[in-house]
């Protein structure tokens, strides 16, 4: 896929996501996924946010508006307003977290609180309730 150039914003339409599948004549576009946007909806943001290529691309079926904020200014804002980048970028390889937005990210984000662990410190204790989420991170 190419750059990701623009983060994209829709206020309602209806759109399919597809994807070049490799076949005995070349490439051929495939359709994963049709939708309607009911209310805002976003696309774009992972390849922005982390430098890839796209792995999709978007087609409305409807005539609609969208928004597109440019890669400078989507980066520029997440420099901004989510300060810790590599929060995001942590709860985003987390499967459970995985498909939420960039701003539910960003929630958890700020509520996120670093804590080392000793070594045979108990972490868990099955008589005792769970009161968060933990997510270890190996350490370098």
């Amino acid at each position: 896929g190419g750059e990701g150039g623009c983060f994209y914003v829709v206020g309602s339409g209806e759109f399919e996501v597809l994807a070049a599948q490799e076949e005995q004549n070349g490439e051929v576009p495939r359709v994963l996924q049709r939708y309607t946007a009911e209310k805002l909806s976003s696309f774009g943001e992972l390849a922005l946010m982390y430098n890839k290529p796209l792995q999709a691309s978007v087609r409305a079926l409807t005539s609609e508006t969208l928004w597109a904020l440019k890669r400078e200014d989507f980066r520029g804002i997440l420099m901004s307003e989510f300060s810790n980048l590599s929060s995001l970028k942590l709860l985003r390889s987390v499967y459970l977290l995985s498909r939420l937005t960039i701003l539910q990210l960003s929630h958890i984000a700020d509520s996120l609180s670093e804590v080392s662990i000793s070594d045979g410190q108990t972490i868990v204790d099955k008589n005792e309730g769970v009161f968060a989420l933990y997510i270890i991170q190996k350490d370098n």
